[in-house]
């Protein structure tokens, strides 16, 4: 997999999620100018450009190193000219290549960067070629086939992109010939060979370096499909996780999430006390007869929706589990603050104000509940305690409903 080296640079899930389309829809044969589709571009740039900079600016301080050690041979080549290869050199060049380098380290834009790094390569070569020129040693000559280390060095080592190395190839070549044809120090039939020479390298370095950007771009492109459809592959999977744990008509938990949810507490109850509440809406059946299965499914969202907004506490939960039945837990409740909590609940139903003309209690929807708590260092298990909240729940609709009744395990 392509990696950036910056992983604070790495783009977050749902960045990569609004990607999917585009990157699926990328060409992978080939890119138009070595360049992605733009929000593509621009996400290659943000999760590899700061690497780049930093390479560019570690590769090119090795290669100004490598440039002063050349001293030596410029002292056995063209030693008429030393004094004048120490200036541009260490004076001149070296303090130019390194306030560039420093630039680039900076991670501007793509542009100046790449820019900035192709004008070194040029500058390094204009600097080689005039000091051949102006020496009147006779193995001067023999000088000037380093210039394909340059090309070399921009084309293959820092692999500037295509463009700028293209650019920066041609510029190279057409100063040699430029310094050459106005200093006029070589024969024309050595001046072809050593043009061709240079033509060549600039042409077989231009090759690698074109297909090394594309396959880097290619590997980039491929991670990013396979980073964007892993993020979309985990949404879905998620999103069926919360389907499957959701009463698809109130929207809130169903019977596999409570009991998930209570096998996970149920190491709880050993330190603290944890409540059950069981709660049933009362003469549903009536409500249905007299006005439908439509408003019948109303009330039962809306029923489901004032049981949870009443839930303040990040660890309570409400679950449908079937019918006009409803389970909340709460998670370090005793029985006092159960009891009152159910209280609560069951007045936030009663204040929803839904007309229940068929009830014998009240004429507006009612709810009654039946409440039971596991005490710590107890050894009465989740469904126990089900069981005795149902049965505390079925005392207060014996009791004559819209009412809270506790039991006690």
């Amino acid at each position: 997999m392509y990696r950036s080296g910056i992983e604070a640079d790495r783009l977050s899930d749902e960045e990569l999620a609004s990607l999917g389309d585009v990157a699926e829809s990328a060409p992978t044969r080939m890119f138009r100018g070595l360049r992605f589709p733009a929000r593509i571009e621009a996400a290659f740039e943000r999760e590899t450009g700061g690497a780049r900079a930093r390479f560019l600016f570690a590769a090119g301080m090795v290669a100004l190193l490598v440039y002063n050690v050349f001293l030596i041979t410029d002292q056995m080549m063209i030693a008429d000219v030393f004094g004048t290869a120490l200036f541009v050199r260490l004076a001149l060049f070296t303090p130019i290549a390194i306030m560039i380098l420093l630039i680039v380290r900076g991670q501007p834009s793509p542009f100046l960067r790449e820019s900035l790094e192709a004008a070194l390569t040029v500058l390094a070569s204009v600097s080689v070629m005039y000091l051949y020129v102006i020496s009147d040693s006779p193995k001067a000559n023999y000088y000037q086939p380093g210039l394909a280390l340059v090309l070399i060095y921009g084309n293959v080592v820092v692999r500037l992109r295509f463009f700028f190395a293209v650019v920066a190839s041609l510029l190279t070549i057409l100063a040699y010939v430029a310094l050459v044809v106005i200093f006029g120090t070589l024969p024309h039939d050595v001046c072809t060979v050593y043009v061709t020479y240079l033509v060549a390298t600039a042409v077989f370095t231009l090759i690698a370096n074109y297909a090394i950007e594309r396959d880097q771009r290619l590997e980039y492109l491929v991670s990013l499909r396979e980073r964007c459809r892993h993020v979309a592959l985990a949404a879905v999977n998620f999103r069926l996780n919360e389907l499957s744990h959701r009463d698809p008509l109130t929207g809130i938990s169903n019977r596999r999430a409570l009991d998930e949810y209570l096998q996970k507490i149920a190491r709880r109850a050993r330190r603290e006390a944890v409540a059950i509440v069981m709660i049933d809406i009362d003469h549903f059946k009536l409500f249905n007869d007299r006005y439908g299965h439509q408003l019948g499914d109303e009330c039962l969202k809306n029923v489901a929706h004032a049981i949870r907004d009443s839930l303040n506490r990040s660890g309570d939960m409400v679950a449908r589990i079937g019918g006009e039945e409803f389970v909340v837990v709460l998670p370090g409740a005793d029985v006092s603050a159960a009891a009152t909590k159910a209280d609560a609940i069951r007045q936030c139903v009663a204040d929803l104000g839904i007309l229940h003309e068929m009830s014998p209690v009240f004429r507006r929807v009612t709810i009654s509940a039946g409440v039971a708590v596991m005490r710590p260092s107890t050894t009465v298990d989740a469904n126990t305690i089900l069981r005795v909240a149902d049965t505390a729940l079925y005392r207060a609709k014996s009791s004559g409903r819209n009412r809270v009744e506790v039991e006690l395990p």
